[in-house]
């Protein structure tokens, strides 16, 4: 049994999601010594950051999944490689998203803003 092609596309926009929600926040958020109070920015800022990386593992989980089962399975001829895409798509979004962020932070401190 092969999910239907529409199901591909899933791991992806699980990593653009991801990479929206990680470069969305203010990072100096993070900073805050505050425990994890309620009222605490860091704390919320912090879970927002281990929700985005669940997200993003979860799509690239989903995509080496999908290549498995493709690899284990076929489901045609060339099957392989769209499997293979979604793979690398999910680790190049992954990795653009931290590329972006980690910029984003050097550019920040540089201007001392």
């Amino acid at each position: 049994p092969h999910p239907p092609t529409h199901l591909l596309q899933v791991p992806g926009l699980l990593q653009t999601l991801s990479l929206v929600m990680v470069n969305v926040l203010n990072w100096g958020m993070l900073s805050d010594d505050a425990a994890f109070d309620t009222e605490s920015s860091a704390a919320i800022a912090k879970c927002w950051v281990f929700s985005a990386f669940v997200v993003a593992f979860s799509g690239v989980i989903g995509a080496v999944w999908i290549m498995v089962n493709e690899n284990n399975i076929p489901s045609g001829e060339g099957s392989m490689w769209p499997a293979v895409a979604g793979l690398l798509q999910n680790v190049f979004i992954f990795l653009g998203s931290l590329v972006f962020r980690f910029a984003r932070m050097q550019q920040t401190e540089s201007n001392g803003f």
